[in-house]
C-alpha cells in the first residue's frame, strides 16, 4: 500500500481537509526518494513522498479508516511469511484501550543469513520507515515507538538516530521515538525473544506476554 503522494504533488485531502489515506499503488519503490536524490534527509524524503497523513487533532474516525486503508491494500511483511498488516494491526488494537497503552516496536534485528532488507531500508529511507511507525502507533493509540537495531549494526542505528532527531518538534514526531540495541543475535530478533528483552528479561524466545505487549 501507498499512503504517500505521488512526487512533487500536495497531500490530497478528505472532506474535512484531513489528509486523505490513499490505497492506490503509485510509482513510487521504496528506495525512490533515495535513487532520486541519493539522500535520506528528511527534506530529500518529503520532496519524493509528501508528508505522511497523520490524523488532525480530535479526528476519532481516523484509526478507523486507517485500518480499513491497510486491510484493503493486502499490506503484508516483507519477509517470507507475508504476515498481512491488518491481521497484526488489528491484534495491537485490542490492546489499546490498557493505560499506558502499547508500545510500537519495530524490529530491524534482521538476523536472518544472507538477509538485508531492513538494514538498506533504515540506511537509505530511514523517514519512510519512521513514517509508518508514527502512522501505526497512532492507529493503536501506543504512547511511544522503539527501534530496534542490532548492537553490531551502528551504521544503521546512527541513520536512524539521525532521522529521529531531523523529525523532533515537528507533527512528523507526535509519537516520541527511541533507538534501542539488542544483542545482535538471530534469536534475539524473534517477536517474544525481543518482547522479553525490552521488558528487562532474557532475549529468548518463548515469553508468553509477546502477543499483548506489542
Amino acid at each position: 500500500m501507498t499512503i504517500t503522494t505521488s512526487p512533487g504533488t500536495p497531500a490530497p485531502c478528505d472532506s474535512t481537509g484531513a489528509p486523505a489515506l490513499r490505497t492506490e499503488t503509485t510509482a513510487c519503490t521504496l528506495l525512490g526518494s533515495w535513487r532520486a536524490h541519493h539522500s535520506a534527509a528528511l527534506g530529500a524524503h518529503l520532496q519524493f513522498h509528501g508528508a505522511p497523513p497523520l490524523p488532525e487533532r480530535g479526528d476519532r474516525s481516523w484509526p478507523d479508516r486507517f485500518a480499513a486503508a491497510v486491510e484493503a491494500s493486502g499490506l503484508t511483511g516483507r519477509g517470507g511469511a507475508a504476515f498481512p498488516s491488518s491481521a497484526k494491526l488489528a491484534l495491537a488494537r485490542t490492546g489499546a484501550t490498557r493505560r499506558p497503552g502499547p508500545t510500537m516496536v519495530v524490529n530491524a534485528m534482521e538476523g536472518e543469513p544472507a538477509s538485508g532488507k531492513d538494514r538498506a531500508l533504515l540506511s537509505c529511507v530511514p523517514h519512510l520507515v519512521l513514517d509508518g511507525a508514527q502512522l501505526a502507533a497512532a492507529a493503536v493509540g501506543a504512547p511511544r515507538i522503539m527501534v530496534c537495531v542490532p548492537n553490531d549494526r551502528d551504521d544503521t542505528a546512527r541513520a536512524v538516530s539521525v532521522a529521529i532527531v531531523e523529525r523532533l518538534g515537528t507533527a512528523l514526531a507526535a509519537v516520541p521515538m527511541t533507538v534501542v540495541r539488542p544483542p545482535g543475535r538471530y534469536v534475539a530478533g524473534e517477536e517474544s525473544a525481543l518482547a522479553s528483552w525490552l521488558d528487562g528479561g532474557p532475549g529468548h524466545p518463548g515469553s508468553g506476554h509477546a502477543r499483548t505487549w506489542r
